[in-house]
């Protein structure tokens, strides 16, 4: 009798072991549940900020742009298959799209608790080099990337694809960029332009801001082209000459500068062997610009100076 009381306390004893076990079981599916259900809301709350953010960009009015801007966003394809690279993918899971080899990123972000109960179960298992929790942490935490793109001229530059533009199309670009932003008055410093320019684009492009630009804040530009001294009606002409055996500046000066409007002339004086003082600024400017008084007559008619 005795012996039967002994076991049936125990059985009693193992009972209350199971039903605590199997409510911690419960409380934490439910709290798995919870974690879950606040997982997905935040996905969808970002799913949903970031529709906002694009409708309202795509409804910029930007007729009058000479350069139009755009927003991209989607999962980086890269990213994703590192993510997928650190699970097991030999598994029969639903959450691996066998034709791509690559986790279901959807499917995982419109039910996380699914995704979190096959990870946690071993249905779906990690490599084992790799952290579960950190794994299912960096799944559920992965997002889309927000790029920004912008087209001039039928090309296109940023976003997630290659720029259709070449390097001296992106050199327009950036200076156009640079020269429309209208709320700007400080004075801006431009160092040959010209590098990766073509004369047309230039004087097309370019000098319509320079002249427009001016009006408002001081430009100060380094450049040899004609286009831009010339065409832009530059006010003020900074001549500058390094010492040489056949181009000398006063008092064997490293370098010397010579300044004025584009209007100061002076007869050239071939006896004077300091470079900057052998002629006035118009002269200079047919040396240096093109190198011939025939070349900046053509050019005085045509930029009206």
């Amino acid at each position: 009798m005795q012996d039967f009381i002994e076991k049936l306390d125990k059985q009693k004893e193992r009972k209350s072991t199971i039903e605590k076990l199997s409510q911690e079981i419960t409380d934490k599916n439910t709290e798995l549940r919870d974690l879950s259900e606040q997982i997905n809301k935040s996905i969808n709350d970002r799913i949903s900020a970031l529709d906002v953010l694009k409708t309202k960009f795509d409804a910029l009015d930007q007729t009058d742009n000479k350069i139009r801007f755009g927003i991209e966003i989607q999962f980086h394809p890269q990213r994703i298959d590192e993510l997928s690279g650190r699970f097991n993918r030999k598994e029969s899971s639903d959450l691996i799209d066998r034709e791509k080899d690559l986790l279901k990123i959807d499917l995982i972000r419109s039910d996380p608790h699914k995704f979190l109960d096959a990870v946690y179960s071993k249905k779906q298992k990690v490599l084992f080099n790799e952290n579960l929790q950190l794994c299912a942490k960096d799944v559920l935490t992965f997002a889309e990337d927000i790029r920004f793109n912008s087209t001039m001229e039928n090309d296109t530059i940023g976003g997630f694809s290659n720029s259709s533009m070449t390097e001296g199309k992106q050199a327009l670009f950036a200076l156009t960029l640079l020269l429309t932003k209208e709320s700007d008055t400080w004075p801006l410093l431009i160092d040959q332009p010209e590098d990766d320019l073509d004369s047309r684009s230039m004087y097309d492009s370019i000098v319509p801001y320079l002249k427009e630009q001016k009006k408002r804040r001081q430009i100060i530009m380094i450049s040899h082209n004609a286009n831009l001294v010339v065409g832009a009606d530059s006010e003020q002409i900074i001549v500058a000459n390094q010492h040489g055996d056949d181009r000398k500046n006063k008092n064997n000066l490293k370098f010397d500068y010579l300044s004025g409007a584009l209007e100061y002339t002076k007869e050239r004086d071939e006896t004077q062997q300091i470079v900057l003082l052998s002629c006035g600024v118009r002269e200079h400017a047919c040396d240096i610009l093109d190198g011939g008084e025939a070349a900046f007559e053509k050019r005085k008619d045509k930029y009206n100076i």
